[in-house]
């Protein structure tokens, strides 16, 4: 395998994403989160998605890669219905819909207890629709109801705020 472009080091008590790269370094990492090669610290138990900690650092990385080379990237949320009512069943299948529906260089994560995010990095206009169509066809195949929003990172705002408004609006449902 190659070297993990968002390989995590353990620093004191924080973590950081160090980024040696570009998409071909961190589709090493995302194999090593399939493969079970990432820390147990960095994955959602139920999901073996990344948790809301190793997400975190994931944005930051990639804010700053963003700011250094002029790259964009976008947010789709996903918020399955039913806070309590979604079964354990129906976010796991949501999880690996999703997660078989990106690309390998982007990142996909359970923050709450309802909500899958994912960032696409390197994304434009057209690819942002195209996994949208996507993520909302394949969930629909499987009845999987949920809202979908997405924002892209605006350079002075960042990946937080697109990850807020993702979330904030969400005009897609399924089905």
């Amino acid at each position: 395998t190659s070297h993990g472009s968002a390989e995590l080091q353990r620093s004191g008590t924080d973590a950081i994403v160090q980024r040696r790269g570009s998409g071909s370094d961190r589709r090493a990492t995302n194999r090593r989160a399939a493969d079970g090669r990432m820390s147990n610290s960095d994955t959602d138990d139920l999901t073996g998605l990344y948790n809301s900690d190793a997400w975190n650092r994931i944005l930051t990385a990639e804010d700053e890669r963003c700011e250094r080379y002029g790259h964009t990237s976008c947010i789709l949320a996903v918020e399955l219905d039913g806070s309590a009512a979604a079964s354990l069943q129906m976010i796991c299948l949501a999880a690996r819909c999703i997660r078989a529906m990106v690309k390998d260089r982007d990142f996909v994560a359970r923050v709450d207890a309802n909500t899958i995010v994912v960032l696409l990095t390197e994304c434009e206009p057209a690819c942002l629709r195209r996994a949208l169509q996507r993520v909302r066809m394949v969930l629909t195949r499987q009845s999987v109801a949920a809202s979908i929003g997405f924002a892209r990172r605006l350079p002075e705002m960042g990946l937080a705020y697109a990850q807020r408004e993702a979330r904030r609006a969400m005009p897609y449902r399924v089905p």
